[in-house]
């Protein structure tokens, strides 16, 4: 019987690394027999959306009416294995687990889940960036102290994130813990196949065939940028709408494109924040463990380290870096900005120059007229931009 794996993160442990190297190569892929339906990770995204009936959830755009049907539709057109892959899955209730197996078993497929899971120390400083690449301005010591104690919306929605033995259990429930794999992901300094070979086992893939020479996606912020965006959102002040214009304009033209590329110190778990942090990776393991399924790698990986939670000079107080510092990385995160603006207009001249040779040669009949002329408005705009 052919599966269908559902992939449901968890967030920050490799998954947008794991959907590029298979998105990008679905047709080797498809080869090996794993489809990956519709056209990309966000139709995914729209599939849960409906399924879970939370259309507006998290500012999405557009409508997600039809998308779980269109999902299983591709599905059902192929005999093969497919794989189903959104970390927002992780926010899957009982109820939406068992209406997802339901009818995903009802096209005649056997329904797995595969869980990638991070250890705790890492986990929190690169969530705590994620939070703040989208418009919060909190600390980081804040943020550690709300989702410890999980008492404010906010706090109770990051425990969420990490409550691997949670989801586990919720889809355990449906489809059986033999089909609840959970793949963890290897401690700092391991090779970045290792992550992708664990997976690929679970996915009935030759690792080996598949190029893992691509980008590196959700690049990581060191501690000077992710004080300075903090400290950009606090200036804002909701000025920039989320998740737009804000997601465009900051968390990709600035975040991802400038301060992501810029040099920094790696953030790290405050020593006083860190025996909490240990003891619930602890209980993480041992409810894994007692969980009954199937884990691949080791589930001594999820343990936060004695000592050296990263090989790069670290600090766990981002705030302390100094006035000085965040001004240095104000002014080079300003000229990057100047650059790609620069750069960014002149591809715009280029636009212009073919549009105003296509509106000059364009002679046709009269049924046209209201386009050349919007065509020639959009010209005139532009031409007040320079």
């Amino acid at each position: 019987m052919a599966r269908v794996l559902l992939h449901i993160g968890g967030p920050k442990t490799g998954t947008s690394f794991l959907q590029a190297v298979l998105w990008q190569q679905r047709d080797l892929a498809l080869e090996q027999g794993l489809l990956l339906p519709l056209t990309g990770v966000a139709d995914h995204y729209r599939a849960y959306l409906e399924l879970s009936g939370q259309a507006n959830w998290m500012g999405v755009t557009g409508s997600v009416d039809g998308a779980w049907a269109r999902l299983l539709d591709a599905i059902a057109d192929h005999p093969t294995d497919s794989l189903v892959s959104t970390e927002f899955l992780v926010h899957a209730t009982a109820e939406h687990a068992d209406r997802a197996v339901r009818e995903l078993s009802a096209l005649g497929r056997e329904v797995h889940v595969v869980i990638t899971v991070r250890d705790l120390a890492r986990f929190l400083p690169s969530q705590w960036q994620e939070t703040i690449k989208s418009t919060r301005t909190w600390t980081f010591d804040d943020f550690l102290d709300q989702t410890r104690e999980g008492t404010t919306s906010a706090g109770a929605f990051q425990r969420r994130l990490w409550n691997c033995p949670d989801w586990a259990a919720t889809w355990a429930q449906v489809v059986g813990p033999d089909r609840v794999h959970v793949v963890t992901v290897p401690p700092a300094g391991a090779p970045r196949s290792l992550l992708w070979e664990r997976f690929a086992s679970v996915l009935g893939l030759d690792a080996g065939r598949f190029s893992l020479d691509l980008p590196r996606a959700n690049d990581s912020l060191g501690a000077e940028q992710a004080e300075l965006l903090r400290r950009i959102n606090v200036a804002l002040a909701g000025r920039l709408a989320w998740p737009a214009p804000y997601k465009a304009i900051v968390k990709r033209g600035l975040a991802r494109r400038i301060l992501a590329q810029q040099p920094g110190t790696a953030i790290t778990v405050p020593a006083a924040q860190l025996p909490w942090v240990r003891a619930e990776a602890d209980a993480m393991v041992g409810a894994l463990a007692a969980g009954g399924v199937d884990v691949v790698g080791d589930l001594s990986d999820l343990r936060v380290p004695d000592v050296g939670q990263t090989d790069r000079p670290a600090t766990a107080d981002p705030g302390a870096s100094g006035d000085t510092r965040i001004a240095d990385e104000a002014v080079a995160a300003m000229a990057e900005l100047l650059l790609a603006t620069a750069e960014a207009r002149e591809r715009n001249e280029v636009k212009v120059a073919r549009l105003r040779s296509r509106l000059a040669a364009s002679d046709g009949p009269t049924t046209d007229a209201g386009r050349r002329r919007g065509l020639g408005r959009w010209l005139r705009a532009k031409d007040g931009e320079r």
